[in-house]
């Protein structure tokens, strides 16, 4: 079902929420106007920065040792945030 279908099911079952929503520019609340689309192609940011210097030291292992060394590092640094 698209869009106008899903609004005139609504105004089938409540007309004041209906009239609210249509009262409102479609874009602001229905996910069928969202853009999926990224708004930026800058693909890394300072999380993703600091988090690839954090796992440097395991990123040229096997995977299974790079996955432990990162499960460590998260381990260790949640305990220490934690205390």
């Amino acid at each position: 079902m698209g869009f106008n279908q899903w609004m005139e099911k609504m105004k089938t079952e409540s007309l004041p929420t209906y009239n609210w929503l249509a009262g409102k520019y479609a874009k602001h609340w229905s996910r069928a106007f969202f853009k999926d689309t990224a708004l930026c192609d800058m693909a890394c940011n300072n999380i993703c920065e600091a988090f690839n210097a954090a796992i440097l030291a395991a990123r040229d292992k096997p995977i299974i040792t790079m996955l432990e060394m990162i499960r460590n590092y998260l381990m260790t640094r949640l305990v220490r945030k934690r205390a």
